[in-house]
């Protein structure tokens, strides 16, 4: 691969992944104000996920500062509640809320539909290819010291 390719596919790449940000921004805002990182939090508990301020803290790349008030937003928005680790009484898990896995699902269902009207130009061997294509990368990116 030459140095052009690699800094074109570079600067591509995180263009698409800047947009998509943006665009999902946008659309989790019109769905309990949400931001993409709570997002992704009430999804991983939507599906069943054990989730304390240590591991969203890991995942993320944030300080367990950051997620605790990230947390503690989420909290006072009714999303979700922290309970007592019963193995070790200084840790919380968290858990949803009713009203937590009401938009979580409300927000998956209008974030995919607004990804799918985005992506509904292309064709299936397009889509695969594009999906084989990006997943390689996360794998390289992931796996390699580059």
């Amino acid at each position: 691969m030459t140095h052009a390719f690699a800094k074109d596919v570079g600067t591509r790449v995180h263009k698409l992944a800047c947009l998509m940000g943006r665009s999902a921004e946008q659309t989790l805002r019109t769905v309990g104000n949400l931001t993409f990182s709570q997002f992704r939090i009430l999804v991983a508990l939507l599906h069943g996920a054990t989730l304390n301020q240590r591991t969203i803290a890991q995942y993320h790349g944030l300080t367990e500062a950051a997620v605790s008030r990230m947390l503690t937003t989420m909290q006072r928005q009714k999303l979700v509640q922290l309970v007592k680790d019963p193995a070790n009484r200084r840790t919380h898990q968290l858990t949803l809320t009713p009203r937590g896995r009401r938009i979580a699902e409300r927000a998956a269902t209008k974030l995919e539909s607004y990804f799918a009207k985005a992506f509904h130009g292309i064709s299936a061997s397009q889509r695969n290819s594009f999906l084989a294509t990006i997943d390689s990368f996360i794998h390289s990116l992931a796996t390699e010291k580059l």
